[in-house]
């Protein structure tokens, strides 16, 4: 008994099916993407969230006092920083409470090439507010002295710890584990829906767009160290 043979797809109907393909591709990858993003983001806010907690038990062992800012060099600091792009955040005075140094890592941080070519035992995503080593009633960055819970007088509005960008210091990257809000080349990471995380001086953790942090001179949630008078000028 003879058997028809089965016609095979025509050129037609593959082009057809490509075409099917394609457009579901361009609808489904940016979903994938934004999906990934999200997951991203809320890791680098549980990184965040670690981190604050580790302050506070910190602070809760040290009569309220926050640990000394990340400068190259600096001793006895939240992570450690040998020399600029080398850090060891294992050695920091906050490791014993986190223990994992993912948590010192954002996810969607893919610019640490500063960091990778200075062979960086650790890689590190966050910088801690210089103004936190100077006391209250002098100018940031002078004496490295770390000031107390009582010193800041608007804790929930001043910012502790920020998820620097990779265009820091002229494209640079965090080459420590400080940030000076005066300069204005230590920037706010965008990588999380044009923002980034922060952790707050009372070390909760809060997402910020960044326009509302870079660009900005001296911004209220920095300057703790201001008189109520003149921190009513930074308002808006």
């Amino acid at each position: 008994m003879n058997r028809r043979k089965r016609a095979g797809f025509t050129l037609i109907e593959l082009l057809v099916v490509i075409a099917i393909i394609a457009i579901l591709a361009a609808i489904l990858f940016p979903v994938f993407a934004k999906a990934r993003e999200r997951a991203r983001m809320s890791a680098c806010m549980n990184n965040m969230k670690q981190l604050g907690i580790g302050f506070k038990m910190y602070m809760d062992n040290y009569d309220d006092t926050y640990p000394r800012c990340g400068w190259v060099g600096l001793p006895a600091s939240w992570v450690w920083a040998p020399s600029n792009n080398v850090i060891d955040v294992t050695r920091g005075t906050i490791f014993s409470g986190i223990k994992t140094k993912q948590a010192y890592v954002c996810p969607s941080d893919s610019d640490e090439t500063g960091q990778e070519a200075a062979k960086s035992p650790t890689l590190l995503s966050y910088s801690m507010n210089s103004i936190f080593c100077s006391p209250p009633d002098q100018p940031p960055n002078t004496d490295h002295i770390p000031v107390s819970e009582a010193d800041v007088s608007n804790p929930s509005e001043t910012f502790m710890l920020m998820e620097e960008s990779a265009k820091s210091v002229g494209g640079g990257g965090l080459n420590d584990g400080v940030f000076v809000p005066q300069y204005a080349n230590d920037l706010s990471a965008d990588r999380h829906n044009s923002g980034g995380m922060f952790v707050l001086a009372d070390t909760h953790a809060k997402w910020y767009p960044t326009k509302q942090v870079n660009g900005v001179k001296a911004p209220l949630f920095y300057m703790f160290f201001l008189s109520e008078k003149d921190r009513s000028k930074y308002r808006k």
